[in-house]
């Protein structure tokens, strides 16, 4: 479900009803090429759909058919300029895409970004957006560099045992009802959600920060399964450092197996996840070390661990990486598996 959380800037924008051909196209009147991607409901859905180019001074449909929706949304970018959106989240891709649903975009190996809504009157089936530069725009502020220390208001201890931790921020997300960030340290799950009790400005501001940035979160634990572990933020920090940071960004994506294209990796933040014929089949946490069990070769390893904190531990050679091939031994198999990058 579409939701809009801050508040937006005016863009340099106009929009007007439209009697040509297209149904709804966008006119470029700035100086350089733009792209455009959209946001829209089909079958009860939510779908996104992109990259359009359009050349300065000219126009391009992108439906070309009478529109049937009250609501669309759209993204548009430049080199020469750029435009502040309001926050209606889709999930995109660098490259061409069509992605039915908005939710859980990083964990399907997609980036989540913000469009703009077009409100269509009563009886309008055809439409266009005219792109004009953003260049005497006001800039929008300066985003924070970081969440600083926040306070929550309850005093430690009022929903569990008072706890601090510093780990990896491994990824947010959003759902119809809340805001939910996960820490992953030493094997554990912390996850926090302003459905219980922490900030949902804190959490929203996390949502800004890279996968796997190093941070320290100081609150309330209030139960554990596993290796999750439900907890209260009063205070988050980013500080740390992470070893394995370099390794651990070139291994986030969506592979595929050269000798199985049914079989494919997702990596995203600190989840390790198989599937098969398009179907998640197993989902771990990903640790980075220079040696696991049962391990010879100085490494490094990947070690995928179940979420039952009990659960096995499979161990993975990094044998060979590049921006778009990846080979992993697994531990006491003869045979690497090796991928190419499909995301």
């Amino acid at each position: 479900m579409r939701s809009l959380i801050l508040t937006a800037f005016a863009l340099p924008l106009l929009a007007t009803p439209d009697t040509a051909l297209a149904e709804l196209r966008f006119c470029n009147e700035t100086n350089a090429r733009v792209t455009v991607a959209i946001g829209y409901r089909s079958d009860g859905a939510w779908r996104s759909e992109g990259w359009w180019a359009v050349e300065p001074d000219a126009c391009r449909a992108v439906v070309s058919e009478p529109l049937e929706n009250r609501f669309y949304y759209y993204r548009a970018t430049s080199k020469l300029d750029s435009w502040t959106h309001e926050t209606y989240y889709f999930c995109t891709s660098p490259q061409p895409f069509d992605i039915m649903g908005d939710e859980e975009c990083a964990a399907r190996g997609y980036d989540r970004e913000a469009f703009s809504e077009i409100a269509l009157s009563d009886g309008i089936t055809r439409f266009t957006m005219t792109l004009t530069s953003s260049k005497t725009a006001p800039p929008p502020p300066a985003p924070p560099p970081a969440p600083a220390p926040m306070a929550q208001g309850d005093a430690p201890g009022t929903h569990g045992e008072p706890y601090t931790v510093a780990g990896l921020l491994s990824h947010c997300e959003v759902t119809d009802a809340s805001v939910q960030c996960e820490l992953h340290n030493d094997g554990w799950r912390y996850v926090a959600s302003s459905a219980f009790y922490t900030d949902q400005a804190l959490l929203e501001r996390m949502m800004d920060l890279a996968p796997n940035t190093p941070m320290t979160w100081v609150g309330d634990l209030a139960g554990y399964g596993g290796a999750n572990v439900d907890v209260t933020i009063r205070e988050a920090r980013v500080e740390g450092s992470d070893p394995y940071a370099r390794l651990r960004a070139e291994l986030q994506g969506f592979w595929t197996s050269t000798s199985d294209p049914n079989y494919q990796l997702l990596i995203a933040g600190g989840v390790f996840e198989e599937w098969y014929q398009n179907i998640p089949s197993d989902t771990r946490l990903m640790e980075l070390a220079n040696t696991c069990e049962g391990a010879m070769g100085d490494g490094p390893y990947l070690l995928a661990q179940s979420y039952a904190r009990d659960g096995d531990i499979r161990c993975f050679e990094v044998f060979e990486l590049s921006q778009d091939s990846l080979s992993l031994f697994p531990l006491g198999v003869m045979q690497p598996l090796d991928f190419y990058r499909s995301d």
